[in-house]
């Protein structure tokens, strides 16, 4: 295939009107080892395993942090409840969203922290089979 004929597709060009071929394509200089974009991202989308976890192990952090927020509000609101010698249903209210919120927070920072744990352990894991799979000496 002669250089000038090597050709990449662009969506939208910075360059001025007029530049270039008139269908849109940008031709590649001889040598140059540009690949398509769709090329490059075919190659390396599945090739290596995510470390992240797993969509069940975040639904599962989103609902202990769910759980969690009713339970702490619920806390508030019958432990304020509990201490008003009369009727405070609107600071039993605001202790309920109190205790919500501190408590969803609390459980959000420790999933949080599960969360990037078990994605650097899958790491380590994942690194050790390479260099099991590939050893240097």
């Amino acid at each position: 295939v002669p250089p000038s004929s090597r050709t990449v597709t662009h969506r939208r060009s910075l360059a001025p009107p007029g530049d270039g071929p008139p269908d849109g394509r940008a031709a590649l200089p001889d040598g140059d080892s540009l690949r398509a974009v769709n090329d490059v991202r075919s190659r390396t989308v599945g090739s290596v395993p995510s470390a992240a976890p797993s969509t069940t192990a975040r639904l599962l952090a989103l609902l202990a942090i769910l759980v969690a927020g009713v339970c702490g509000g619920l806390v508030g609101h019958s432990v304020t409840n509990l201490q008003c010698a009369d009727e405070c249903p609107t600071l039993a209210g605001s202790m309920g969203v109190l205790g919500a919120g501190l408590a969803a927070v609390g459980v959000g920072i420790v999933a949080v922290l599960a969360l990037r744990a078990m994605s650097e352990w899958r790491t380590g894991q994942l690194q050790q089979a390479a260099r099991d799979d590939h050893p240097v000496d």
